[in-house]
């Protein structure tokens, strides 16, 4: 299915403000097709994005190509976990970024309680993404994010 009829299925259910191109497309690192996607994505309504599964490359490529998104989905926590081609890199590459970076896979799948993985978090980037498989973790999850949140940065 074509991302244009991808997106208008999605409007059918919400309307999305930000859309990422998945990693399988953006860690091409090819300029030309991630900005057609990022292009029509635009002309839905959204901010373009990428996520990205090598975000000490992608993220670089990104600045130094300027490629048209806004935000990025990364991989970021405190265990390293996923962080390729290593945590360094993407550290320094997140550090570098002028755009918006979204952490996901904080809790390293698992491997981090939510108050560690957030402080840590937070000291690079304003937002992330978790996964939650129960209302108590939910509420685990997020209490921890926002007591990290406020404590580095004040209130959101």
């Amino acid at each position: 299915m074509e991302l244009k009829r991808r997106l208008e299925w999605l409007n059918k259910l919400v309307e999305p403000e930000v859309v990422a191109i998945h990693a399988e497309v953006a860690d091409v690192r090819d300029v030309e097709i991630v900005a057609k996607n990022a292009k029509i994505i635009e002309d839905f309504g959204a901010v373009p994005g990428i996520a990205t599964h090598e975000p000490g490359l992608t993220i670089e490529w990104v600045e130094r190509e300027n490629v048209p998104v806004e935000v990025i989905l990364a991989p970021l926590n405190k265990a390293g976990y996923a962080m390729e081609p290593s945590p360094e890199k993407t550290l320094e590459a997140v550090s570098k970024s002028t755009r918006k970076i979204i952490a996901i896979k904080p809790l390293a799948a698992g491997r981090l309680n939510p108050r560690e993985a957030f402080e840590f978090v937070y000291r690079y980037v304003d937002s992330a993404a978790v996964g939650v498989t129960s209302e108590d973790e939910m509420r685990e999850t997020y209490a921890a994010a926002m007591e990290a949140y406020r404590k580095l940065r004040g209130s959101p």
